[in-house]
C-alpha cells in the first residue's frame, strides 16, 4: 500500500482490522506473488541488519546506551522503506554504511519522531511521520 506520496496507503487507523484485511488479500494471491513479497521482506531484513547490525529496529537509551526491545514502529518504517526503495539505497547498503548513531541522534533531536514511535504508534499520523522522517532524515541523507 505504501507510496512515496501516501506512506500509509489505505491504512484506516485500526491495525487489527487492517492486518486482517491484508491477510484476506494475501489469501487471494498466486504463489509467485507471495514468493515475491517474501523475497522483498527477507531482503529488507538483511539490509536492515547491514545498516543497523544488532541494533536494528531498536531505540538506544542516550543515558545508558542500553538497547530496548524491538520497536514495532521502527520495524514497520524501516522494512517498508527498504523494501520499496532498495534500488535507491543499494550503494549505501553495499558500502557498509552504519546508521546506528545517526538514528539515535535523530531520535534525540526530533521529539515528534521519538513520541511517534513511543506512544499511540498505530495512529495514522504517527506512522506517516515515522516513515517520512526515517526516509528524509536518515536514509535519503546517508544511503544515497
Amino acid at each position: 500500500q505504501y507510496s512515496l506520496y501516501n506512506p500509509i496507503g489505505e491504512y484506516n487507523g485500526f491495525m487489527r482490522d487492517s492486518l486482517n484485511g491484508y491477510i484476506d488479500v494475501l489469501n487471494g494471491k498466486e504463489e509467485s506473488e507471495l514468493r515475491a513479497y517474501y523475497e522483498s521482506f527477507v531482503k529488507s531484513m538483511e539490509s536492515a541488519y547491514r545498516i543497523f547490525s544488532s541494533s536494528a529496529f531498536r531505540k538506544i537509551s542516550p543515558n545508558t546506551g542500553k538497547k530496548s526491545s524491538v520497536n514495532k514502529s521502527l520495524l514497520l518504517a524501516i522494512s517498508v522503506l527498504l523494501a520499496h526503495h532498495s534500488s535507491e539505497y543499494e550503494n549505501g547498503i553495499k558500502q557498509g554504511v552504519n546508521l546506528v548513531e545517526e538514528l539515535n541522534q535523530l531520535l534525540r533531536k526530533d521529539s515528534q519522531l521519538n513520541a511517534a514511535i513511543t506512544s499511540s504508534t498505530a495512529r495514522k499520523a504517527n506512522i506517516a511521520y515515522t516513515i517520512q522522517s526515517i526516509k528524509n532524515e536518515l536514509f535519503d541523507k546517508y544511503l544515497r
